[in-house]
């Protein structure tokens, strides 16, 4: 997998070359979503993650929601599935940078023709990029949206 598009939200310049520098990395080891499917291009992912010193499966405010990954105030969120649940890690991103648990994130997902490739109302990079840019005044957490391909 690559990252094929992405878009800050709220970061210096040098975050954002930081934390695309970060994820690039994790992400070049999901190998081919199309063929091997989400679940083992997230689990590649996870695993180099994991390498790096990132926690998977983040407790969000003591609740039974998790994140993604954690690591030294950053919240990533890896989504290849349902378009539904960007909202939800959206608002648990939101929720961690309102109590000061995190200063950005970053929130993955496929890019527009990966996403038609896996199926209906996967998540995509141009809808999740309109809908952060929309509900602008209440997502304030700074957010590196990536889109990925293989």
């Amino acid at each position: 997998m690559k990252v094929h598009v992405h878009r800050a939200f709220r970061l210096s310049p040098e975050r954002e070359r930081d934390l695309l520098q970060a994820i690039t990395r994790h992400v070049d080891c999901g190998g081919q979503c199309r063929s091997a499917g989400p679940r083992q291009a997230r689990t590649l992912i996870g695993m180099s993650l994991a390498v790096d010193g990132w926690a998977s499966n983040v407790s969000v405010l003591g609740s039974n929601l998790t994140i993604s990954f954690m690591r030294e105030g950053t919240a990533i969120c890896l989504q290849l599935g349902n378009v539904a649940r960007t909202y939800a890690d959206m608002l648990k991103l939101q929720s961690l940078f309102a109590a000061g648990r995190i200063v950005d994130a970053v929130l993955v997902v496929p890019a527009a023709l990966l996403s038609r490739d896996l199926g209906s109302n996967h998540a995509s990079f141009d809808r999740t990029e309109r809908e952060i840019g929309l509900f602008d005044k209440v997502i304030t957490v700074p957010i590196l949206l990536v889109g990925i391909d293989d």
